[in-house]
């Protein structure tokens, strides 16, 4: 392979701005790991495939770049972080292990024809489990059980997609309207 072609390998390539004394990196491969690490870290390879083809879904909706639908511009952090209204939290670093389990993953999804989308164009998503378990403890931000999430993404307009997996790991599948 020759060095062009290896830099081409990187097309994904890490792209580092300097801002807000942070260093931001904003590859898609990167960003996505930082998803999966950050929001279903231990999953099912079904249920990685299922986030990564929503979180790239919504992007090509909104005609952005991973990074910047991901994480509005704001770089990596919490999904409810105050005044940074990110989509996916993108809070934790994948270690190396995750990098090599789920960077095939991430590459293959972020590289395949529109065609190969098993969810059928979900561009959100959410635990149905995780959500009323939250909602019964009365954690900040999970003010809704996960029929009232349902209901209320119906009454706004997304197509209700259905599931994904079962179990506590199972994903509810929405497309919205964007």
């Amino acid at each position: 392979m020759d060095e062009g072609t290896a830099y081409a390998g990187i097309a994904l390539a890490l792209l580092v701005l300097a801002g807000g004394g942070r260093r931001r990196v904003t590859s898609d491969e990167e960003v996505a790991l930082r998803v999966l690490s950050s929001e279903v870290a231990g999953e099912s390879d079904t249920i990685k495939r299922a986030v990564l083809w929503c979180i790239r879904n919504l992007a090509r909706d909104e005609g952005r770049s991973l990074f910047v639908s991901a994480t509005r511009g704001f770089g990596f952090g919490d999904i409810g972080e105050a005044g940074r209204p990110r989509p996916y939290s993108t809070r934790f670093s994948p270690s190396a292990a995750e990098r090599n389990l789920d960077g095939p993953l991430v590459r293959g999804v972020l590289a395949a024809g529109q065609g190969a989308d098993p969810t059928g164009g979900a561009n959100d998503w959410f635990q149905p489990a995780e959500q009323d378990a939250f909602h019964a403890q009365g954690l900040p931000g999970y003010t809704r059980t996960s029929a009232q999430v349902i209901a209320d993404a119906l009454r706004d307009g997304a197509e209700d997609l259905g599931d994904v997996g079962s179990g506590n790991g199972r994903l509810h599948l929405f497309r919205k309207r964007i």
